[in-house]
């Protein structure tokens, strides 16, 4: 898969709205880019719209932080399911703003801090 950034293409513009606009630094969980790849399935699915496949984009985006786990050690914690309602969040609003059919996908978030059982009253 390659990675390209040009903001004469249409690759490149989606990209500059997405943020992912350095290789080997990208939006997704394990810090890779999109690929040239995927953006140009995604235009394709859009009809070559920008503002719509950047929402294709946040959508995936949305559900692959939905699978990473949130962490907890100690007082230390990383909220991944916060990153992925934010980029599901940016992908409600393009799509309000330049319509398409919204990507599906569903998150299921489970409690796993040692304290679940009782705060959903099974002590």
């Amino acid at each position: 898969m390659s990675f390209s950034y040009d903001v004469a293409t249409t690759v490149g513009k989606v990209r500059m709205w997405l943020g992912d606009t350095v290789s080997g630094s990208g939006p997704k969980p394990d810090g890779t880019n999109l690929s040239d790849e995927e953006i140009a399935a995604l235009l394709e699915q859009e009809n070559n719209h920008i503002g719509r496949t950047v929402a294709a984009c946040c959508e995936m985006l949305a559900n692959a932080w939905a699978s990473v786990a949130t962490i907890r050690i100690g007082p230390r914690s990383e909220d991944f399911g916060a990153i992925s309602e934010g980029w599901a969040r940016r992908a409600r609003q393009l799509r309000a703003q330049y319509g398409g059919a919204a990507m599906v996908f569903s998150t299921s978030l489970n409690r796993n801090d040692g304290y679940a059982a009782a705060a959903e009253g099974y002590t």
